[in-house]
Formats: C-alpha cells, structure tokens, sequence
C-alpha cells in the first residue's frame, strides 16, 4: 500500500463500505472519513417507518453525527495497518463499531420514547414504541432505585444518561442508601459550589451574538 493513500475495505452487515483518503492532517482527516454506516434493518424492527425516518432527520443526521464519526475515527486509527490489512483488525473494528452504532441509538430514541407529549401521531407513536431490550433495562434499572451503569466503554456517560432521564421526567422509586450519608446541607454547599464556578466561567466568556461578529461573522 503507497504511504500516500489509505485504503479500508469494512464490512458491514454484507455491506462493502470504501473508505478513501488521503494521510493528511488530523483536523481534514477527521473531516473527510466521517462515513456512518446504519442498520438497515433498524427502520422497520425497531421504530417502524414513519417515525423512524423522522428520527433520522430530526437526530442522527444532526446532533450526534460529530460523536459517531470522531470515535469511528479514532478506532480505526488505533487499528491502522502499516501494511495491508488483517481480517481480525476489520472484524474488531466492525464489531466495535457496531456496539457503539447501538447504544447511540438507544440514547437518540431515549428522547422520545420518555416524553409527554401527544400532540401529533408521531408523538404518540414514540410514547408506545417498543425498544430495545437493552435500553428497556437501562430505564428499568433507572426507575427502581436510579442507578446507571456504562457499558462497553460506549460514548454516553452516565452524567448523559442522567440528564435525558431526569430531564425528560423519568422518576425513580428509591435511591442508593450511600445518599443519606452526606448531610443535607453538604450536598447543599456542593452544588453551590459547582454552580459558583460554572457563573464564573460564564461571566469572563462573550456573549454569543459578540463572538460570531468576531471570529466567523458572514
């Protein structure tokens, strides 16, 4: 293989995806091998095909697109090949790949799987979706006393688990008894504290509207 040129043949699902670049710098390199591959059979078994094609427009293409090709990037440099390439380096990264493709899409549909809203048929289509198993027992395990594990080492800490369960209104029946430890008003001074360091951070950045006039005004 020439140095100059990068040639990945990964198989998906029976699906050849090419992956062609140039060795250039990281910040391009990153830019230009962003390729995402999806399951295809992920509309119909999963979400069914209205609300997954609106799933698609809505999140993936958007939100987390940066997430999923930086850690696709960053797995297949730490299996880069000095030359050719190995079968067991193409089935480690796909199947790496594949654990991450799964669990960001758990996180995606967690979104609208626990809301409250019904005011449309796609809404309500969410509400009643069923899920996988693995994110039913992520919220299950949620709901009984509020614990959340990571799993597989995948992109979403459990400080983002929390926020979209929490934030979109998924309660708890109990909670870990280590909690009563701490004193009430520690727990108190604690988050004043982070709270108090976060309004310093914010006070010496410039406001939004200030900084696109600078750095990158059209």
């Amino acid at each position: 293989m020439a140095m100059g040129e990068l040639k990945a043949f990964v198989r998906f699902r029976g699906v050849t995806v090419v992956l062609l670049s140039l060795i250039i710098p990281t910040a391009v390199f990153a830019e230009r091998l962003s390729t995402v591959v999806y399951d295809e059979n992920f509309e119909s078994s999963q979400l069914g095909p209205y609300a997954a094609s609106q799933l698609s427009k809505q999140a993936v293409s958007k939100k987390h697109h940066g997430k999923i090709s930086g850690s696709a990037i960053a797995k297949f440099m730490s299996l880069f090949p000095h030359q050719g390439f190995d079968e067991i380096d193409i089935d480690s990264y796909n199947a790496q790949s594949k654990i991450d493709l799964e669990y960001i899409r758990d996180f995606i549909v967690l979104h609208y799987k626990v809301t409250d809203r019904d005011d449309s048929e796609f809404w309500r289509y969410c509400q009643n979706m069923k899920v996988s198993d693995r994110l039913q027992a992520k919220m299950d395990l949620y709901q009984t006393n509020g614990r959340i594990f990571r799993q597989d080492n995948e992109l979403f800490n459990e400080t983002s688990w929390l926020a979209v369960m929490h934030g979109q209104g998924l309660t708890t029946s109990g909670y870990h008894p280590l909690v009563d430890i701490l004193p009430e008003d520690e727990v108190v001074h604690r988050l004043e504290h982070i709270h108090s360091v976060i309004q310093k951070s914010v006070e010496v950045m410039p406001m939004h509207k200030d900084f696109i006039k600078k750095h990158c005004q059209a």
